[in-house]
């Protein structure tokens, strides 16, 4: 329940305190007037929520976990936060068995939910619009070092990359979400140049196009780049692609 406001490093912040709950604050700077760069941190501990928050305009994250296993972000409004490559609405960064859902991150700099070298996490029911990169993003490492997690029942659409990112994810499901009007792809399977592939991903249930709402930006519903293989993609809903429904390249990949 407290408001806090222009603070120089940041707003509330955790370090090696296992256990907390941070609930129903107010955090939030002005981006460009202000210095402060994390919103809410809760780093090298674990078993830690962070719920009902709002956080908006801070330089760097809104909410970041990192080293910080079993945490729980759910039901905060983090959105104009600005970013750079790994900053966003949420970041879960070496963290993991963790819980992210009910949020929502929009308008944020880089990405809405950005999730990296973590296993085991939980993403769902979030709603991570108009972000300047993808909706949603795991990310990756020169051998496999995030996956084995579930994002469900997103809502991903008119962000500026794409609406969910998979860079060298591996054994993951993406089921039951919808991604519309992204420019780019609904969901892109990928993995930078020297990095492990996404392989052995199951992509369900999931809706992705243009809905015609607007002009139609998304280019491809799913899209394998970059030695992603291995990956089944099942009883998905792909409408108004401008290029194709989907892009599939690796030589093992199922599409029944």
């Amino acid at each position: 329940g407290n408001i806090v406001v222009d603070n120089q490093a940041g707003g509330i912040y955790t370090n090696g305190v296992g256990g907390v709950t941070i609930i129903r604050n107010i955090v939030r700077n002005t981006v460009g007037n202000g210095p402060g760069d994390i919103g809410i941190g809760v780093t090298n501990a674990y078993n830690d929520t962070v719920t009902l928050n709002q956080v908006d305009h801070m330089a760097w994250y809104g909410i970041q976990a990192f080293y910080n296993n079993y945490t729980t972000i759910t039901d905060n409004i983090s959105m104009f936060n600005a970013g750079a490559w790994d900053q966003s609405g949420i970041t879960n960064d070496h963290s993991s068995y963790s819980t992210i859902t009910g949020n929502i991150v929009e308008s944020n700099g880089k990405f809405g939910v950005y999730v990296e070298r973590s296993w085991n996490v939980t993403v769902s029911g979030n709603i991570a619009n108009d972000n300047f990169g993808y909706g949603i993003a795991f990310y990756h490492g020169s051998l496999p070092t995030t996956g084995r997690s579930i994002v469900s029942g997103n809502i991903c659409s008119f962000n500026s990359l794409g609406g969910i990112i998979l860079n060298s994810a591996i054994d993951n499901l993406i089921t039951m979400n919808q991604c519309n009007n992204n420019s780019g792809d609904g969901i892109l399977l990928y993995n930078d140049l020297g990095q492990a592939g996404s392989t052995g991903n199951i992509i369900s249930d999931n809706s992705l196009g243009n809905d015609g709402s607007s002009q139609p930006t998304q280019m491809f519903g799913i899209r394998e780049a970059n030695n992603s293989n291995n990956n089944t993609l099942i009883s998905n809903v792909m409408v108004n692609n401008t290029v194709a429904a989907t892009s599939i390249l690796g030589p093992n990949a199922t599409a029944p």
